[in-house]
């Protein structure tokens, strides 16, 4: 059992579910506020231990408590619903996630740096271009292939066979399909541009990083 306080947020994007409860587990308020208020709470309260979910915002709102003196507790969703009671509601929910933050057995999850998070964010970014870029490039092979123009894999081909088949005044295409396949192909090269200008930051990142350089 902890000797602190423990202050439960139920996170959100405007109003919060905020949970205290002393050492013994006696709740002493369980109260919705906005954003602005619970920055203030968390600077006001004394040294407590502040316990939230693991999900969209923890980061955030982790470093922030950090910052303002306290003990950080993130916890699993799926271990947090063990401890709640009654129905699924806010102040329930709040309660539950501070009742499962003086359990011993329950591990707190890792919290990431600002700059771990950065780093995060540009996997993310360059993960979702690369998957627009393989869809466009899908996408066009598929629709010429049917025109009777089979198109091999990987980027370099497809750049070299579109232009092609653009240029070509005898072939059947339309007008009007020619300027929607060169508009989903100008998407295309731009996202395959996109990826490797990310790359080359991840890179530069990555090698500026200590934690990564010993990987």
């Amino acid at each position: 059992m902890l000797n602190c306080n423990v202050i439960a947020i139920d996170l959100a994007k405007n109003l919060f579910q905020v949970c205290k409860t002393q050492s013994n587990g006696k709740v002493i308020y369980n109260k919705t506020i906005s954003r602005a208020k619970l920055k203030e709470l968390l600077i006001k309260e004394q040294q407590s231990l502040v316990a939230m979910e693991s999900c969209g915002g923890t980061h955030y709102w982790a470093q922030f408590a950090k910052q303002a003196g306290h003990q950080i507790k993130a916890i699993n969703a799926r271990q947090v619903k063990a401890f709640r009671q009654g129905q699924k509601t806010d102040a329930n929910d709040a309660l539950a996630i501070s009742v499962a933050a003086r359990q011993p057995h329950i591990k707190g999850s890792r919290l990431l740096s600002v700059q771990e998070q950065c780093l995060q964010g540009i996997e993310c970014m360059r993960d979702l271009l690369v998957k627009q870029k393989v869809s466009l490039g899908n996408q066009l092979r598929a629709l010429l292939l049917e025109f009777g123009y089979p198109i091999a894999q990987g980027d370099t081909k497809l750049t070299q066979a579109i232009p092609e088949i653009l240029e070509d005044a005898e072939n059947s295409l339309t007008g009007a399909f020619r300027f929607t396949i060169n508009r989903v192909y100008q998407r295309f090269t731009e996202a395959v541009e996109e990826v490797k200008l990310i790359e080359k930051q991840l890179h530069e990142v990555i090698k500026e990083d200590q934690t990564c350089c010993k990987h």
